[in-house]
């Protein structure tokens, strides 16, 4: 017997609750547009979130202001605002803006709001970089405990094609 999670609505084989991890970024934008586009074929209801982490204070001879995790919550609701705005009225929205580390919180936040579904966008850095920057996405992708949709950037997907292409022509095939 498969433990895959059930999804409880009409539509067999389909989200019932997705969440869709938001930063305002265009790969978040392209993520929340198949989100929505699901949402709306399967009558499931969306909660966007969007999880500030304070930047790290650098030593260095110039100053430059932090904002409080107050300030990047109340841009993070904002922004959030922006985004349920731009969605057709007919689905069910929420959001949220937390602080603290990104994976985490979208993974917590995912088994306490019974979400069966993550939706997230990805700047499509590849395995190398990850390895050396760290991957919210890739983070996710091993903790969650339900499916995850990555959204990649079309022109990140777009780039690594002609360098596959480049490299495939450079060994002659």
């Amino acid at each position: 017997m498969s433990t895959a999670h059930a999804f409880a609505t009409g539509h067999e084989g389909l989200p019932h609750n997705i969440l869709v991890a938001f930063d305002d970024s265009p790969q978040a934008w392209g993520a929340l547009e198949h989100a929505a586009a699901l949402a709306g074929a399967s009558g499931a209801g969306l909660t966007l979130l969007t999880v500030v982490n304070q930047p790290r204070a650098f030593v260095s001879p110039y100053a430059a202001p932090i904002p409080s995790v107050e300030e990047l919550l109340q841009e993070a609701e904002a922004e959030l605002a922006a985004a349920v705005q731009s969605l057709p009225k007919e689905l069910a929205v929420k959001s949220m803006a937390l602080a603290g580390d990104p994976a985490h919180e979208i993974v917590r936040q995912s088994e306490q709001g019974g979400h069966d579904l993550i939706v997230m966008g990805t700047r499509g850095h590849g395995d190398a970089v990850s390895l050396a920057i760290g991957s919210v996405s890739h983070s996710v992708l091993r903790r969650a405990s339900v499916p995850v949709l990555v959204v990649r950037d079309v022109a990140s997907a777009a780039r690594d094609d002609r360098t596959a292409a480049h490299a495939r022509a450079a060994v002659g095939e």
